[in-house]
């Protein structure tokens, strides 16, 4: 019986239906846009903590070498 039904679902995910719509050119920018403005948010949020970033990576850097003498 699970094999009629994923015989059933695997002939129904595998039907081609016509979607009747097109892309728009605008979606493209936005697209762009989209991917434009998560870089700057990453860019600005690490610029934003950069300094506290470096002190953390200073202190873990500064315990290693004392642990190391």
């Amino acid at each position: 019986m699970c094999k009629f039904y994923l015989l059933l679902i695997s002939l129904f995910l595998l039907q081609t239906f016509s979607a009747h719509a097109y892309i728009d050119p605008g979606i493209v920018s936005m697209f762009l846009q989209a991917i434009v403005a998560t870089f700057l948010g990453v860019l600005a949020y690490l610029s934003l903590y950069w300094q506290k970033f470096k002190s953390v990576i200073k202190k873990i850097f500064n315990k290693i070498d004392k642990k190391n003498k």
